[in-house]
Parts: C-alpha cells; sequence; structure tokens
C-alpha cells in the first residue's frame, strides 16, 4: 500500500510540475516589446546606455510552433524548464547554415510582463497594445471650430506631392531601421554579433543609405520647385526641416556602416556611434510625428 501511495504521489508530482511548465511556456508565447532596462542601480553609465540604445526598439515574436522573431530576423525558440531559460537559435545572414544560439534567463514572467537576463544587463518586456498598428498614425479629431481662412493656392499640389513621396520615402526609411537593428543583434552574453557585421555594412551603405540619399535629394527638388521659401506654407516649412533630420539620420547611418565593416572596432567607438544614432534618430522621429499630428489639420483648414 506504501509502495502504492508512493507511485502516485510521484506520478501526481510529475503531473504538477509538467502542468507548471506548460503554463509557463504558454505564457512566454506571443509578441513583446522593450518597456525598461531593470535594476539601473547596479548598471554602469556605459552598460545601462548601450543597452537602451541596443534594445530600445526591440521586438520578440515566439511563436507556439516554435519560430521566433527579434524584429525582423528569423530563427527558432524553446524553453528550458531545468534552467529557467529561453533557448533562442538565429541564423547567420552571412551563413545560412551558421547558427548562433542565445540563452536568456528569465527573471520574471507574468501575463503582461517578461524580464529576460541579456547578458550585461536584464531587460522588461511588455505585451504591444492590440490596438496600435505600425502602419498609419491615429485618426485625429475634427475640431469643427477651426477658422476657415483663404486657401492657400498650393495647398493640393503640395499635399499631393506629400502624399505622392512619403509612400516611397516611409518604407524606404523603415527598410533601413531593420537593417540598423540587424547590425545590432547581440548574444547571450550581451556582445554584438560582430561576425554579421560586413553583411550589414555593406547592405546599409551601399544600398540603403545610397538609396535614401537620392530619395531625399528627390524629394527636396520637388519641393524648391514648387517655389516656395520658409513661411509660406506651414507644411512647406514642415517638411524641408524633416528632409534636414532625415538626411542626417541616413549619413549618421552610413558612418555606422563604415565603423562596422572591421569586426574589431573598439567599444568606445561603437558606443559613441549609438549615441550620435540616437540623437539623429530621436530629432527625425520628432520631426515626422509632428507632421502626422499636424497633415489632418492642414487637410481641414485648405479643405482638401
Amino acid at each position: 500500500m506504501t509502495s502504492k501511495y508512493l507511485y502516485l504521489a510521484t506520478l501526481f508530482f510529475c503531473l504538477l510540475v509538467n502542468t507548471t511548465n506548460a503554463q509557463k511556456t504558454k505564457l512566454i508565447e506571443g509578441k513583446w516589446k522593450f518597456k525598461d532596462v531593470a535594476d539601473k542601480e547596479k548598471l554602469d553609465s556605459m552598460t545601462l546606455k548601450q543597452a537602451n540604445v541596443i534594445f530600445r526598439n526591440t521586438e520578440m515574436d515566439f511563436a507556439a510552433d516554435g519560430k521566433y522573431l527579434y524584429n525582423s530576423l528569423k530563427g527558432t525558440w524553446k524553453f528550458n524548464k531545468e534552467e529557467n531559460k529561453v533557448i533562442v537559435t538565429m541564423n547567420n545572414p552571412l551563413r545560412p547554415d551558421d547558427k548562433s544560439i542565445s540563452e536568456w534567463e528569465i527573471k520574471g514572467l507574468t501575463n503582461k510582463e517578461l524580464k529576460l537576463n541579456m547578458g550585461k544587463a536584464v531587460i522588461i518586456l511588455n505585451r504591444p497594445p492590440q490596438q496600435i498598428t505600425t502602419t498609419a498614425p491615429p485618426k485625429q479629431p475634427i475640431n469643427k471650430n477651426v477658422e476657415v481662412v483663404e486657401v492657400d493656392k498650393k495647398a493640393k499640389q503640395l499635399f499631393d506631392m506629400y502624399t505622392q513621396q512619403d509612400a516611397i520615402h516611409r518604407p524606404k526609411i523603415k527598410t533601413l531601421l531593420k537593417y540598423l537593428e540587424g547590425s545590432m543583434k547581440m548574444d547571450g552574453q550581451g556582445n554584438f554579433n560582430r561576425s554579421a557585421w560586413p553583411y550589414y555594412s555593406s547592405q546599409i551603405k551601399d544600398t540603403h543609405c545610397k538609396g535614401l540619399f537620392e530619395n531625399i535629394k528627390s524629394y527636396q527638388n520637388e519641393l524648391a520647385s514648387l517655389g516656395l521659401t520658409r513661411g509660406q506654407n506651414e507644411l512647406y516649412d514642415s517638411l524641408t526641416t524633416y528632409l534636414s533630420a532625415a538626411n542626417s539620420f541616413v549619413t549618421s547611418c552610413s558612418v555606422w556602416a563604415d565603423n562596422i565593416s572591421q569586426i574589431d572596432t573598439d567599444n568606445e567607438t561603437i558606443l559613441s556611434m549609438l549615441e550620435i544614432l540616437e540623437r539623429n534618430s530621436n530629432k527625425m522621429v520628432k520631426e515626422d510625428n509632428w507632421i502626422l499630428v499636424f497633415i489632418s489639420q492642414y487637410k481641414q483648414r485648405n479643405h482638401l
């Protein structure tokens, strides 16, 4: 009888452990987005700054079938219950048959929050809101009290040009960002995947930066062809400021590509470049966000 109870107790324990592990795996599944760096007081200033820059745009997707996405990079994942780690296997863009494996210890897990030890820092990820999309800004409420002013004679021409150019320019920026993020991928110890740098360096500079420089120049030439000057049209002013910021950002991306063309570039140089990229990226995004908010008001004001 005793052995029977022991058998049942052991069986129950195994079932309990398996159920708990299955529940934890289920909690990991789905999409996560970077929120913050944990335990900041335990990190030196350089590590904290590096972690914020590298992981700030991080998005992870742990699919139920074992597929994994790190932003646009593909791989596979599994949960190691013995060590409480997520194990991710990624392809090397330079050599598809060469796999890189990262192991991230889970420091915290709920339905809404995931903490992963990335090596040098623990990052906090949250579930992204379902209603937020990246394809278009939220619609702005129509203000019925906006005063009707004299219609700008070139308002429609400028708006049409903006619509056409934005449809070309925005995807190019998004593609550059994907390759930029790919070049900043880190291994399980928090180090850059330097073996992939020559590939990303070539793609970023020779393909995407080159294409964007040409695109921005064409965009600026079209603006100039309207014969406007600053102060005559607010959309014109905003687009001029944005394109200047975009050009600075693409320039910093090109310099970043030069620096990672050699896999032995020192960390101080890399950190300095990350700070420049962050500053120029923030400026470009700020100007772009202003246009996205302003454009609905511009349309209403000019009856477009």
